[in-house]
């Protein structure tokens, strides 16, 4: 009988000396390994569009979990991994268990086969550009011991290709504008107003009576307060840069350009003989001017008038080698040569404008089923909050941990979880009750109470974060534009 005991203890003991990890993965040999980085402000390109959406989904160069700012070889694992565990990854070599994720999985999770690793790369544009070509691969690699964490992110190549599919946000939304403003920037601004359709002027760096128009009438067609008389009317400020850098991200601004041109779509398809007979009349000289905007060779207006225009098909036939000087006979003149070189452009610029459509009703298309995934991120931080039940201050128990970690993911809480609801943990949650105006001040009768309107609250940021990832991570493996 002790011999039975004996061996009994020796097995149990055996079993607690291996790592939680290859009881919980017995899988070892693959990983699905993402990469991740931290944003800076005043990036070229965000893949949320801006920092603060940036730093919500990558943070703010800190790993969460550990509480340590990132490092090279830091790398976020599923739960299950003691944090500190090295892991072995095919082509990155060795790196140490620091983080957390919500998107961090193991292998049977969220469509996962293997259990799901995130690297971090480093700071700004160049390393975004080196997770965005890492993407998600499968990997082999294997937990080690008392081996050097040595990954090299470096190593992984950042080719400017990989953030084609982003979006440059224009300066123009950065800068207030008025009349004595810069000429580049009013420039920019113009060139964003002809492009969704609002401008038809002259791209002249002059804050004119037209530009002055347009903003007026964005002002009061969406309800900014702004008065004819008022000092900012027609001013191109905060409030009216945000509220039209919201609709030109969320491509608002489409349907009305379709609208101004759909009187020209027929001429466009037939080519209407622009490209067979000199342009004399009216009619013919305004589809040529609808040509050449096409181009990008005329901004001005569809008059009909062939002196609007003569300046530049004179500019065209020089550079395309037509005329050698303004003293040739045809020079200005939209004759034979001159059309059928400017026929071939345009059959260029169809084809372009057809992939552009075709990219643009599938980008709409993908985006359909980011609502989908909104929905889904409801009922994701719904079961979250009920899994909570009822908490309150001295508790302890595992639900108040994941209180914890709750709170931390949402950088209020900056200790270690211990699954006990004390002073610590109730201060942190007055300030967060206190930044979303739940309570006036930390007397309040519900102040660090876990009550209905907190509970909402933060049923809403976790939403939120899950949204903001699923979302990304959804629009990468589409290549679909990251809008807001």
């Amino acid at each position: 009988m002790k011999k039975l005991y004996s061996m009994l203890i020796l097995v149990i003991f055996t079993i607690a000396l291996i790592p939680a990890q290859a009881l919980a993965s017995p899988n070892t040999g693959y990983f699905v390994v993402t990469a991740y980085y931290s944003p800076l402000p005043n990036q070229q390109y965000y893949l949320t569009w801006n920092y603060k959406s940036e730093i919500r989904l990558n943070g703010r160069g800190i790993a969460w979990a550990s509480w340590k700012w990132v490092f090279s070889w830091m790398l976020a694992a599923p739960k299950n991994y003691r944090f500190w565990t090295k892991i072995y990854l095919q082509w990155l070599w060795v790196g140490s268990v620091e983080d957390r994720g919500w998107a961090i999985v193991n292998a049977g999770q969220r469509w996962y086969r293997n259990d799901r690793i995130d690297v971090w790369v480093g700071y700004w544009d160049e390393w975004l550009r080196r997770a965005l070509y890492w993407g998600k691969r499968k990997v082999r690699g294997r937990i080690v011991a008392n081996q050097a964490t040595t990954i090299n992110y470096k190593n992984i190549s950042a080719p400017n290709w990989a953030t084609n599919w982003l979006k440059q946000v224009p300066t123009v939304f950065n800068v207030g504008l008025w009349k004595w403003s810069n000429v580049a920037h009013v420039k920019n601004l113009q060139k964003v107003l002809k492009e969704v359709g609002k401008y038809n002027g002259k791209i002249d760096g002059i804050y004119n009576k037209s530009v002055i128009d347009t903003v007026y009438n964005f002002q009061i067609e969406n309800g900014i307060p702004l008065g004819e008389n008022n000092y900012w009317a027609w001013y191109w400020g905060k409030q009216t840069r945000d509220l039209f850098f919201k609709k030109y991200l969320n491509g608002e601004f489409d349907q009305e350009t379709d609208n101004i041109v759909e009187d020209l779509t027929q001429s466009k398809k037939q080519e209407s003989g622009v490209f067979d007979i000199p342009a004399k009349t009216e009619s013919e000289i305004k589809k040529l001017q609808q040509v050449l905007k096409d181009l990008k060779l005329y901004d001005g207006d569809l008059t009909g008038d062939y002196e609007d225009i003569r300046k530049n098909i004179l500019e065209y036939q020089l550079k395309k080698s037509i005329v050698k000087s303004t003293s040739e006979l045809w020079a200005s003149h939209f004759g034979p040569k001159t059309r059928g070189v400017m026929k071939e452009d345009y059959k260029q610029y169809e084809e372009q404008e057809k992939i552009r459509k075709e990219e643009e009703k599938r980008r709409k298309e993908l985006e359909k089923k980011l609502e989908k995934l909104k929905e889904l991120a409801w009922k994701k931080a719904e079961t979250e909050l009920a899994n909570l039940g009822h908490i309150q201050l001295g508790q302890t128990s595992p639900r108040v941990r994941e209180f914890q970690i709750l709170l931390r993911e949402l950088w209020y809480f900056d200790r270690k979880d211990t699954a006990i609801f004390g002073p610590q943990t109730r201060l942190a949650l007055i300030q967060y009750q206190l930044d979303h105006k739940i309570i006036l001040d930390k007397h309040d009768l519900g102040a660090g109470f876990f009550g209905p309107k907190t509970r909402e609250q933060i049923k809403k940021d976790i939403q939120e974060q899950i949204y903001v990832e699923m979302a990304v991570e959804f629009k990468k493996e589409n290549n679909l534009f990251v809008l807001k």
